[in-house]
């Protein structure tokens, strides 16, 4: 059996979320398969093993533009959240290009 629609993905892989969420992007692979995800609830990390490193934030920073750029999902309700020594994004992001989607998570 073969499924295109994933309603909601949960994604908090410390650090590695970034390899999957490229590929969400009209370019990836995920879409070029013709998978659809309806949402996506993620943690984005930053300065998980190399304090003080802007790499991870730059990663967010593209992640966000191409996201944009693409206008098939929009991100909502980010937060940043710092406990300690960790620094972490929360949000969810929703395919709005989609009228399936749409229907299940914007009526």
């Amino acid at each position: 059996m073969s499924r295109d629609r994933i309603d909601i993905l949960w994604i908090d892989i410390e650090q590695n979320e970034y390899p999957i969420l490229e590929q969400l992007h009209s370019d990836g692979l995920i879409d070029k398969d013709g998978v659809k995800i309806c949402q996506i609830n993620v943690e984005l990390h930053k300065d998980l093993f190399e304090p003080k490193s802007r790499f991870e934030m730059m990663k967010f920073h593209d992640f966000v533009w191409k996201l944009l750029d693409d206008k098939k999902y929009i991100m909502m309700k980010p937060a940043y959240i710092s406990v300690e020594t960790f620094h972490f994004i929360r949000t969810f992001i929703v395919n709005v290009s989609d009228k399936e989607c749409t229907e299940l998570y914007l009526k």
